[in-house]
C-alpha cells in the first residue's frame, strides 16, 4: 500500500523503513492508571511503560538527561493506529471471503438436499 504521506511532501522525506509495529504490540502494550509520587494534586493519568516501548517501538521513546525515559505518545498512537487499521483490514477481507464461500457452500447443501429428496 502506497503511503499517501510520501505523496504530500516527497522532496521533504527519506523514508528509512516501514514500521513493523503489529496488533499484538499494541495489545501486549501495558496500560495503567499512575499518579506522580511528587505531586499532590491526586490526579491520575493514564500511561503505558516506557521500557516496554523502547524494544517495541525505540523511535518513539527518548532518555533524558537524568536517565529517565520519556515516550513520545503520539508517535506511539499513530504506529499502533496503523497496525490496528491494517489487523482490521485483513480481517474484513478474510471475512468477506468466508462469507462468500459459506454462501457457495450453503447453495450446494440446498442443492444436494434437493437432490436426495
Amino acid at each position: 500500500m502506497e503511503n499517501r504521506l510520501l505523496r504530500q511532501r516527497p522532496q521533504l522525506k527519506t523514508v528509512l523503513r516501514d514500521i513493523p509495529l503489529t496488533v499484538e504490540d499494541v495489545a501486549n502494550a501495558p496500560s495503567f492508571l499512575y499518579r506522580w509520587k511528587k505531586d499532590t494534586d491526586g490526579r491520575a493519568y493514564a500511561g503505558s511503560s516506557a521500557q516496554y516501548w523502547q524494544q517495541v517501538l525505540p523511535e518513539a521513546v527518548t532518555e533524558g538527561a537524568d536517565g529517565y525515559l520519556a515516550m513520545e505518545y503520539d508517535r506511539i498512537a499513530l504506529a499502533a493506529a496503523i497496525a490496528t487499521a491494517r489487523a482490521v483490514e485483513t480481517l474484513d477481507q478474510r471475512v468477506a471471503r468466508l462469507e462468500k464461500e459459506n454462501y457457495k457452500l450453503k447453495k450446494k447443501v440446498k442443492e444436494l438436499e434437493r437432490r436426495a429428496s
